[in-house]
């Protein structure tokens, strides 16, 4: 097929795309700050400002593709990196803002206590194992994970749709009835909460953390690297 070809072919595809959004997402937009401004005037700043980060996390995500399925997804079927090494750089800017949270909470005149930390620290065992192992599967299954199934939705594929119906009965259902039956089953009740700060600090925490976090990138860099050639 010559060049000429080829590129009649791309003008007439072209011509086939969707109109300007434009227009929908400037409607859109006014509805969201009406709503937002609702809140602040009905409740104070808080939902509001909720409200606003929520939009504005969803436009990134959407705008990135970021997915953290798909992050392991490409690397192991296009070889791709650049999503994976995103999602490293967001758990190291993460840890640094929990760090900072959680230092602060902190009463240096009573210590550590570990129910009394901001954040969700829970125990790790075997079923840590086994729920990412079955979590794994279920994002393998569903094409995405929960951001990137709630991104496809606002696209219009109807599959997620089906995925988020399946996340919110999954939940409440181990939530309310199966998660004693999975308590027993692994003991998880009685595994062991680790936290790091708690062993050796909070600042050697954060850098061996920060350490393993930019070696993984490193090695997801040179991994890219290589499959370029």
């Amino acid at each position: 097929m010559s060049s000429s070809t080829i590129e009649t072919l791309k003008s007439k595809k072209r011509v086939h795309f969707k109109k300007s959004q434009l227009p929908y997402a400037l409607v859109f937009g006014v509805f969201i700050l009406a709503v937002i401004f609702y809140l602040i005037n009905q409740s104070g700043i808080k939902l509001g400002a909720l409200l606003a980060i929520g939009v504005l996390l969803g436009f990134i995500i959407q705008k990135a593709r970021f997915c953290f399925a798909g992050s392991v997804r490409n690397i192991i079927v296009l070889g791709n990196v650049k999503l994976l090494k995103a999602v490293i750089l967001s758990l190291m800017i993460s840890t640094v803002g929990f760090f900072v949270i959680q230092y602060l909470a902190v009463d240096s005149t009573v210590g550590i206590i570990i129910e009394q930390i901001p954040g969700q620290i829970k125990p790790v065992g075997i079923h840590t194992v086994v729920g990412a192992l079955i979590f794994g599967i279920g994002m393998v299954l569903a094409g995405a994970c929960v951001s990137g199934s709630l991104v496809r939705i606002g696209e219009g594929f109807a599959l997620q749709a089906i995925v988020l119906i399946g996340i919110v009965i999954g939940t409440v259902l181990g939530g309310l009835i199966h998660f004693e039956f999975w308590d027993n089953l692994l003991s998880i009740s009685e595994s062991q909460a680790i936290y790091l700060p708690k062993i050796i600090g909070f600042f050697p925490a954060l850098v061996i953390q920060l350490l393993a976090l930019g070696g993984a990138y490193y090695c997801v860099y040179k991994y890219g690297k290589h499959k370029q050639y």
